[in-house]
């Protein structure tokens, strides 16, 4: 739409001509009186003007309802695809029955979607079942009406045919996806998947949803294109009726005005019936007498400018004071085209009302020109848009914010990247891009709720925006990512100082149901132009620089370098060669012995499996360069089972050939910890190998142990039932409580070698060592020590009473042939 303005600060001050004087040509004195018939005649079509006004105004309403429906139910559709999408993910890799129910509750809000556009795209629409449908889709039961009229009444319109062929298209797509969740679930209940199905199923999955997201985008970006599409043409219409109305005040003043005096008498009513259709229709006019500098004002028009009373009539210098800065110059050019150019004009305009605030105007000017083509009046009309543009703007807030926080959203904070990349090539500055995760945000949302977690997410968005310059920009990109963006920054010093102002007032304490909790997050920050010139690449490499972030112990910041590239794609190259290793035989265990010390001399009791990787490529790999990922992957699961089936068939081998008895000790990853048949796993190995239960020792961590307390002691007394042993690994590295240990049915408890490497001489060290042993003994639970590797730190723990040890000082982890001998030559006490 063209902007355009008023009048000059020097046009002279308008008068205002009362309701019963208005500048008109004397009657005709052979005028006839209106009878009756007549004067309907001549006020129907203003009675058929303000129906169709009001019909325009319902319509208006109730499209822009469906309007604002369809985009709520885009984004519902949108959020139940990819909470669908990411459970069939998670369910594919790890076979957990949880994660498919998850993802049919998720997936069902698309295919009510589905049934409902199914059921009005045909001849004879089904509005039940389309109602049915859309209420399945998560919809609100107030919007449905409204999206089944607006999909009845344009679905054959271009723009809205084009939409819904790109929503049979997502329909397409997301029942590939349930097909292939359903051959998974097949598959799975079946008997399970191997790596390769597993890969496959992932791989298809991905392509599917790559291909749903861009028909999602197309699909929200067509809904855009209607909803403007149809601002457009209600516009049109207001304005065409508004016209229609001001032609037909002109047409029945000209008639009147030639009758006599009963006409006058009409005339007057007819004008206080237009000034009501202005009022109902919010439209004011006015004539403005060049030659004269006289401007007559309707009433409308003056309530409209005047605020509450109605009474104001300004002086053009007063009127224009009251525009917005932004808008008076226009306004000042465009009057001044109209009286000497004979322009018409086309405005809207923010202007001040006494007792509303500002309002948005839409005004409109006609210039009329005598038989020399002077211009001697100008007459307008001026609209009250501020709902109409209030609607657009919350139109565009749904589109670029984010509902929740209130913040950008990604496609808005894509287009401010985009506009800042462009700055600062043309003026050869610096930028800085901070993406920002928080950690271990699901554990709130698991444990407090997700309204408590949404809670959290507000907090964070408030302490961000305060946090930064007015001049800096913060979205939230969704779930608890943020982002960042820093303009104009000349120093990595600048960027850090930002990145730990963040953390520190994240990490300030947030208070849920009247208790505090502590957030904390991880930050990478990728730079202009050193990091990358393009969208893409500087928020890949901000998102890399993030999560070696969180690998460095999370709660901190972490510049990206081109090495974190490098090493994510050995990562990656890693990872699809970890998914072939335990099907090529590449997993290897390798034993390291425990031992009893007593009398000088050590005995091998039992032994700790570890996982090692024999990589065609890179060698043997220790556990630390890829159980992390196998984590991560869900490929812990199939590895864990391996390690726990290798580890009891090789003890009961060592048994059968006469070995002395021996405890093996397996360690226990939080994949399997979760899993809620893993007891039953645990037996069902032992009586496949014909291992003894009591030679079964189960190593878990404190930390995983206390994450979630009430399903461990549920769990550990399941396998304490079996008759396996339960020990403690890193004793002392996490939270656990007096209280939970002794409901945990623990046999040993194994003290961390961080606390053992300092023994015996750093005197905290030898404190932490002595309580833990005597914790442990009151407690009636054996004490192993690892990473002894010094005769001095043997010598400090058996004074201390510690029970067994396991380090270098007597033996590395060797493979099963050679730990066969080592356990055969210790069939008898050597020196320790």
């Amino acid at each position: 739409m063209q902007e355009a303005h008023l009048p000059s600060a020097d046009t002279p001050q308008p008068k205002q001509i009362p309701n019963d004087r208005r500048l008109r040509p004397r009657a005709d004195a052979n005028a006839r009186s209106l009878s009756p018939g007549n004067r309907l005649f001549l006020l129907w079509p203003l009675i058929a003007i303000v129906l169709l006004l009001l019909a325009l105004a319902a319509l208006s309403m109730e499209i822009m309802s469906g309007a604002r429906a369809y985009v709520s139910g885009e984004s519902l559709w949108s959020k139940g695809q990819k909470a669908a999408v990411m459970h069939l993910l998670d369910y594919v890799a790890s076979g957990d029955q949880a994660d498919y129910a998850d993802y049919r509750r998720n997936i069902g809000v698309t295919l009510g979607d589905r049934r409902a556009r199914e059921a009005l795209d045909r001849p004879d629409p089904d509005r039940a079942a389309a109602a049915e449908g859309f209420l399945d889709g998560g919809n609100d039961a107030g919007d449905v009406p409204s999206l089944i009229r607006l999909f009845v009444w344009f679905r054959w319109a271009p723009p809205m045919r084009e939409a819904i062929d790109l929503w049979t298209e997502g329909d397409r797509l997301i029942g590939e996806i349930d097909a292939v969740a359903r051959v998974a679930h097949s598959q799975i209940n079946a008997g399970g998947l191997t790596a390769d199905e597993r890969t496959v199923l992932t791989l298809r999955v991905r392509q599917l949803n790559d291909a749903l997201e861009s028909v999602a985008v197309r699909f929200s970006w067509t809904l855009g294109d209607i909803s403007r599409r149809i601002h457009r043409g209600l516009n049109v219409a207001m304005l065409v009726v508004s016209s229609l109305s001001l032609v037909v005040g002109v047409m029945l003043t000209r008639r009147m005005l030639r009758e006599s005096q009963q006409v006058e008498l009409d005339l007057r009513t007819s004008e206080a019936s237009l000034r009501e259709a202005q009022r109902l229709a919010e439209v004011g006019s006015w004539s403005h007498r060049v030659d004269r500098g006289q401007t007559e004002w309707s009433d409308q028009a003056r309530r409209m400018l005047g605020g509450d009373d109605g009474g104001w009539m300004p002086a053009w210098g007063d009127y224009l004071d009251r525009i917005a800065d932004a808008d008076r110059g226009r306004i000042e050019a465009a009057w001044k085209a109209a009286r000497s150019e004979g322009r018409p004009y086309e405005a809207e305009y923010r202007i001040q009302v006494p007792g509303r605030g500002q309002r948005w105007i839409h005004e409109r000017g006609n210039p009329v020109s005598d038989a020399s083509g002077q211009v001697v009046v100008i007459d307008g009309t001026v609209m009250d848009v501020s709902k109409r543009r209030d609607a657009e703007e919350r139109v565009r807030q749904l589109a670029h914010y984010d509902e929740l926080t209130g913040l950008p959203n990604r496609a808005l904070f894509q287009i401010e990247l985009q506009r800042a990349l462009v700055a600062a090539h043309a003026l050869d500055t610096r930028l800085a891009l901070m993406f920002i995760d928080l950690d271990r945000f699901k554990i709130i949302n698991d444990t407090l709720g997700h309204d408590a977690g949404d809670l959290v997410l507000v907090e964070v968005a408030q302490r961000l925006r305060a946090s930064l310059r007015d001049t800096d920009i913060v979205a939230r990109l969704g779930g608890d990512e943020f982002v960042v963006l820093i303009e104009g920054i000349e120093a990595n010093s600048e960027a850090a100082a930002v990145a730990q102002k963040v953390l520190e007032q994240i990490g300030r304490p947030i208070a849920i149901d009247e208790r505090d909790y502590s957030v904390t997050a991880s930050i990478g920050i990728s730079q202009y132009p050193t990091d990358g010139q393009d969208v893409q690449t500087l928020r890949k490499n901000a998102d890399l620089a993030m999560y070696r972030a969180k690998e460095k112990g999370k709660n901190q910041y972490e510049f990206y370098s081109v090495y974190m590239s490098r090493r994510s794609s050995q990562q990656l190259a890693l990872e699809a060669d970890l998914r072939q290793a335990l099907e090529r035989g590449e997993l290897v265990l390798h034993y390291q012995p425990r031992v009893r010390v007593a009398g000088g001399a050590a005995r091998v009791v039992g032994c700790e499996a570890l996982l090692r990787w024999q990589h065609p490529q890179r060698g043997l790999l220790p556990p630390g360069q890829f159980v992390g990922m196998a984590e991560e992957t869900g490929l812990i699961v199939p590895i864990g089972l391996w390690v726990l089936e290798t580890a009891c068939r090789q003890n009961a081998a060592w048994r059968q050939a006469g070995l002395p008895p021996i405890s093996v000790s397996v360690n226990v990853s939080a994949r399997q910890l979760g899993d809620r048949g893993f007891a039953d796993q645990v037996g069902r190995v032992l009586e496949h190998s014909g291992m003894a239960a009591d030679a079964l020792e189960l190593e878990i961590t404190e930390s995983l142990l206390m994450d979630h307390p009430e399903r461990s002691v549920k769990l550990l007394h399941a396998l304490n039932a079996l008759g396996v042993r339960i020990a403690i690994d890193d004793f002392g590295t996490g939270h656990s409580s007096l209280a939970y240990l002794k409901r945990f049915p623990i046999d040993c408890i194994k003290i961390d070698r961080a606390f053992v490497a300092d023994l015996p001489d750093e005197t905290d060290a030898c404190s932490i060592a002595r309580a833990i042993v005597a914790l442990a003994h009151s407690l009636q639970r054996s004490v192993v020590a690892e990473g002894v590797e010094t005769a001095a730190q043997r010598d400090f723990l058996l004074q201390q009473g510690c029970d067994e040890f396991q380090g270098f000082l007597f033996s590395a982890a060797v493979d099963a042939d050679t730990f066969a001998t080592l356990h055969k030559a210790a069939a008898e006490p050597v020196n320790a």
